[in-house]
């Protein structure tokens, strides 16, 4: 009996054998025909051994190294991008991660492999290296991974753009043998530029090798979304040749022209996008030829065909009128009475201002675009304010310990507040300042920070932010929550909310930036406080306004006791107790001998004209802030936004103009004041 149980057992056994052999046969044979492989067995076999395959995704068994070139020369797109999603994903986890040190490590780890298989992968001939770049196009990364989260998506695609750009950057050669058309076809038509930028990719291969068919495939799609229509613009500029005119194809047989973009921006009315088209040719004759085209008139009516392009046209002309000479040689007769009849803004009611320039001292700019200038910098930003309050604050024998004002009687006068602080900081010229401003591409959807500018009284920095990896950002976003959160400091911005926005998007896969303190943003309204006249204005209870006026003035002088016999008492009641207090006996209540103006400039440059009477050349405010290297007028022009800040506020103490300075956090400013009592100016 157990001898026939254990040949049943036995021929079972031998039959589950054999059906689990006969399916990973099929399986074997299924996959060779949905990949087409064409090596051998032996290879399908190694290459078998070094994965797992489940529906659509891959994971690793082996190295990162010995799988990704393999599935480059079978074209496999979705594994290339599943495999590295997840290989990526699982070493940056911070589940099985003791501490910091171990975290870098695995982010070393992933740029080491990373780089291991850039290095097989190009090393055959560059032979189907582009499809490595199947990361940056969405569609893939959906099919493969619908749950992926796009902060997560972000740091992949920074990974992989940065470890690229240092391969190619030590393997020229190769970076110049991969095909453009190819990775045209795996690319997202969004990211296919921003890709080729971030490589340094020679844009000249561009417009001999890309083919007709892709040229166009960009343009259409670039000019048909709105988003993307200065993209087009820049796309258009590397087919550009000195003799071509408004109808000439980008690229030999091709569709698209100038005419072409010309008539998606008119009819959608985009402005900044024409004068950026305007501002890119150098052509006379086309950039001629496209004013034509603006201006054109109907032969039989003799009116505008497009009245928008007529208008924007005519500001283009106004505009360069006088900074650029060259516009007097191109001759639209339609506009000729027009600009005589016009006056510039600029020209006729500003005609003696000067620009503002940077002083001497300040003109030596320091560009930071690495870690250790970065270091540098924020030791040399400490190192002078604790001078700075060690010497010009700490220092005074007479320094201030309590608010002891004579028109304060409050039991409370003994104690030391943060506002009174600042006050008597300002009033007294001590407060260190520091001016922000940021530059950013101010054409896309999605305002990417490009640069961010930092000025004091001594030194401008100028951080360039485009295109850094992980490591670096972090350092920066500490920085820049050390700079928000410092009391000591006190930051000088135009138009905080959107700064803040902005760089809140920059930092979004690192953390959230809540706290700030002694934040002055001279876009909001500025006071005045100036003496009445000085001849006395009374309430004569015989005035209809006798209650408007009073109200107005006790809501001025903070009177509670006043607003309080107000609330609490009638009319009649009320009149009557003001009659027998009166001053004088003349049956009259003096007003405050001061009120309160409130100010509000529409921008930058307007704050600047009234209050520095110079002007602010914004020539570059609309200009490319993604492409590098930056120029020195661009660098110059962010210098000065921010330390021009710096220049006005202190401009404005010396009017009598007070600025608001907000802070949202009183446990900080609490601290504050501690530190201030011990004359201790540091802050971590």
């Amino acid at each position: 009996m157990i001898k026939r149980l254990l040949n049943v057992y036995n021929f079972c056994s031998l039959n589950r054998f054999s059906c689990s052999k006969e399916h990973m046969r099929l399986h074997s044979m299924i996959y060779r025909k949905n990949y087409e492989y064409s090596k051998k067995n032996c290879f399908i076999e190694e290459y078998n051994r070094k994965y797992i395959h489940t529906h659509n995704n891959i994971y690793i068994k082996k190295k990162l190294y010995d799988i990704i070139p393999y599935l480059c020369i079978c074209k496999d797109v979705k594994n290339i991008t599943s495999n590295i999603i997840f290989y990526i994903l699982e070493n940056l986890s911070t589940k099985n991660v003791v501490n910091v040190n171990e975290y870098k490590d695995n982010i070393k780890k992933i740029y080491f492999n990373i780089m291991k298989c850039y290095h097989k992968i190009f090393e055959n001939n560059n032979e189907y290296g582009e499809y490595i770049f199947t990361l940056f196009n969405d569609d893939i990364i959906i099919s493969v991974s619908p749950s992926l989260k796009k902060k997560q998506k972000n740091i992949i695609q920074d990974i992989l753009l940065n470890s690229l750009n240092f391969f190619f950057e030590n393997n020229k050669t190769y970076k110049n043998k991969l095909n453009i058309n190819l990775m045209c076809n795996i690319i997202n038509y969004p990211k296919f530029l921003y890709v080729l930028h971030s490589i340094n990719y020679d844009m000249n291969i561009i417009k001999e090798n890309l083919s007709v068919q892709n040229v166009d495939y960009l343009l259409s799609q670039y000019i048909n979304t709105t988003n993307y229509i200065t993209t087009a613009i820049e796309f258009a500029s590397f087919f550009k040749t000195p003799n071509m005119n408004i109808f000439t194809p980008f690229k030999n047989h091709g569709t698209f022209n100038y005419s072409l973009l010309l008539e998606h921006i008119v009819n959608k009315q985009l402005k900044n996008a024409l004068l950026l088209l305007l501002k890119d040719i150098e052509c006379s004759q086309l950039k001629q030829e496209i004013l034509l085209y603006l201006v054109s008139s109907d032969d039989i009516t003799g009116l505008c065909l497009n009245e928008w392009a007529y208008l924007a046209a005519k500001e283009y002309l106004l505009m360069n009128k006088r900074a650029n000479d060259n516009n007097k040689n191109i001759n639209v007769n339609i506009l000729k009475r027009s600009i005589d009849n016009i006056k510039d803004y600029n020209d006729a009611n500003l005609p003696n201002l000067e620009y503002f320039v940077l002083p001497e001292d300040v003109k030596n700019v320091k560009y930071i675009n690495c870690i250790n200038d970065f270091n540098n910098m924020v030791i040399t930003i400490k190192e002078e304010l604790n001078d700075h309050w060690k010497y010009n604050i700490y220092n005074i024998n007479n320094m201030v310990n309590y608010t002891n004002d004579n028109n304060n009687n409050n039991n409370n006068n003994n104690i030391l507040t943060y506002e009174y602080i600042n006050k008597i900081l300002r009033k007294e010229k001590k407060r260190y300042y520091i001016g922000i401003d940021i530059e950013w591409d101010r054409y896309k959807k999605k305002k990417n920070v490009s640069v961010l500018s930092i000025s004091t009284n001594k030194k401008i920095y100028i951080i360039d932010l485009y295109f850094i990896d992980y490591n670096y950002k972090l350092i920066i976003f500490k920085f820049f929550k050390w700079l928000l959160e410092n009391p000591f400091i006190y930051k000088l911005f135009f138009n905080f909310p959107t700064d803040i926005k902005i760089m809140s998007s920059y930092f979004q896969n690192i953390s959230h930036i809540n706290i700030y303190n002694n934040i002055i943003d001279l876009n909001d309204n500025i006071y005045m406080y100036s003496k009445r006249n000085e001849q006395k204005t009374s309430y004569n209870n015989n005035n209809i306004l006798y209650f408007e006026a009073l109200n107005r003035d006790m809501i001025q002088s903070n009177d509670i006791h006043l607003f309080k016999q107000l609330v609490h008492s009638t009319p009649y009641h009320f009149n009557k107790n003001i009659i027998n207090n009166i001053n004088n006996n003349n049956n009259n209540i003096n007003i405050l001998n001061k009120q309160m103006l409130k100010l509000y400039f529409k921008s930058l440059n307007d704050l600047c004209i009234k209050i520095l009477n110079k002007k602010l050349n914004k020539k570059f405010q609309l200009a490319n802030w993604n492409i590098r290297p930056l120029t020195h007028e661009q660098i110059i022009y962010a210098s000065i936004d921010s330390y021009v800040l710096i220049k006005i506020e202190e401009m404005l103490i010396e009017k009598g103009y007070m600025s608001t300075c907000d802070s949202n956090n009183n446990q900080m400013m609490n601290l504050f004041v501690q530190k201030y009592k011990l004359r201790d100016s540091t802050w971590e």
